[in-house]
């Protein structure tokens, strides 16, 4: 990666424990993170944020988060994170296996949160325009 510092913190929910190796060795290979959160559930993620809602330095800088998971799904997530306070809200990235245009219509519905779409699994192509995209937003937790 040139001119890309890695991120500190990027959180991956996602019910699949396939998906998730996949995306955290591709993001590692990439250089993208310096620590990868993984969470199997909404419910852990949620616990995770809130348990760290006031220390910036373990909040993520990104969440890349599935859509189709049992009990809770990306939608409520989403819902959920509205409710939190914390000290840092970090872009969420909806990674999915759904090819829904109906999906990326309710993504839309929630447009300070969620900042990309993208297909299952994650290209380096998904990553250098996350690069850009993260680039052109300055978004930073300073």
């Amino acid at each position: 990666m040139t001119e890309f510092s890695a991120l500190q913190n990027v959180m991956l929910i996602d019910d699949d424990d396939i998906s998730l190796y996949l995306t955290s060795r591709r993001l590692e290979k990439e250089g993208f993170a310096q620590n990868i959160i993984k969470h199997e559930s909404v419910d852990a993620a949620i616990a995770d944020l809130q348990n760290n809602r006031n220390d910036i330095n373990k909040l993520p800088d990104l969440i890349f988060l599935d859509i189709n998971m049992p009990r809770k799904d990306g939608w409520d997530f989403l819902e959920e994170l509205k409710n939190l306070e914390l000290a840092y809200r970090a872009p969420v990235i909806m990674l999915t296996s759904s090819d829904s245009m109906m999906d990326k219509i309710k993504s839309s519905r929630y447009p300070n949160y969620v900042f990309g779409f993208f297909n299952k699994p994650l290209k380096v192509e998904d990553i250098m325009a996350l690069i850009h995209f993260l680039k052109s937003k300055s978004i930073s937790k300073l």
